[in-house]
């Protein structure tokens, strides 16, 4: 009698700790899961989810196929973190002006920018994200490179974490500050060399090409070079997302008429 009543209470105990444990939003491991992807997932830090899931090894290489991990802080009780889709916004301020790049950009990275970050080996979104006060959907709205699980940051790349309000506006020929003898200072970031004589700016896309930029705002080549001292003969070096000028001082700023150009297949 006393053994069943000693069991009794055991399971009595160990019902009463069930229900009151705090509960936390359970996520089942799927085929080829990462930490790192699932945290990006669910919005928390790779150090929330260790904590929270104690047997995770320093390098989380012991996730098991069908386990369920806490995605969410066990003492809040629980919740879906899912259920508020995260939105392009800053926590806090925007940038006020850009600034130049101080080193090689993501690809299609906005040059809207008041603020760069380079990324450093094992770097991860979610940390860049909390230091810099941007929530991820902006941050991968303005470094459109990242991929939907921010698994392909480059390292020694910087990534803006500062843009200004209107990095989305359009359209990419951009009229910013005038100085009192008519220049207009650079939306983005410029190549070594380029005038700061320039009275009207375009932002470089994927896919552009000097014969294309030629024919839009009628000019020459060799007025681009004298811009954009940086290009070479061929155009290879088109840097995406930086301004050129396409309408400085001297080699004669007048507009020339430009005979339209098909789309170019060879990239140049």
């Amino acid at each position: 009698m006393a053994n069943i009543r000693s069991i009794l209470l055991t399971l009595f105990s160990f019902v009463y700790l069930v229900r009151s444990a705090p509960s936390c939003q359970l996520y089942t491991i799927q085929s080829g899961d990462t930490c790192w992807k699932i945290a990006n997932t669910f919005q928390v830090t790779l150090d929330q989810l260790r904590e929270w899931n104690t047997f995770i090894n320093a390098e989380c290489t012991n996730l098991t196929i069908g386990d369920q991990l806490c995605v969410s802080d066990p003492n809040t009780n629980g919740g879906d973190p899912t259920t508020t889709k995260p939105t392009a916004t800053m926590t806090g301020p925007y940038a006020t002006a850009t600034v130049a790049p101080p080193g090689p950009v993501a690809q299609g990275t906005t040059p809207r920018c008041g603020k760069y970050y380079q990324v450093q080996q094992g770097d991860y979104c979610q940390r860049i994200v909390g230091n810099s006060g941007i929530s991820m959907e902006l941050f991968k709205a303005i470094n459109p490179d990242i991929n939907a699980d921010c698994s392909n940051l480059i390292p020694g790349l910087y990534y803006c974490v500062l843009p200004t309000k209107d990095w989305n506006s359009s359209p990419t020929t951009l009229k910013t500050t005038t100085s009192a003898s008519g220049y207009v200072s650079p939306p983005g970031p410029t190549s070594i060399g380029t005038t700061p004589k320039c009275y009207e700016w375009y932002i470089v896309q994927q896919g552009d090409y000097c014969a294309r930029i030629q024919s839009k705002y009628g000019v020459t080549m060799a007025q681009l070079q004298y811009w954009n001292p940086e290009l070479n003969n061929e155009c290879t070096n088109l840097l995406t997302g930086y301004a050129y000028c396409v309408r400085g001082d001297n080699q004669t700023n007048q507009r020339v008429a430009v005979a339209a150009v098909p789309a170019q297949t060879t990239g140049h």
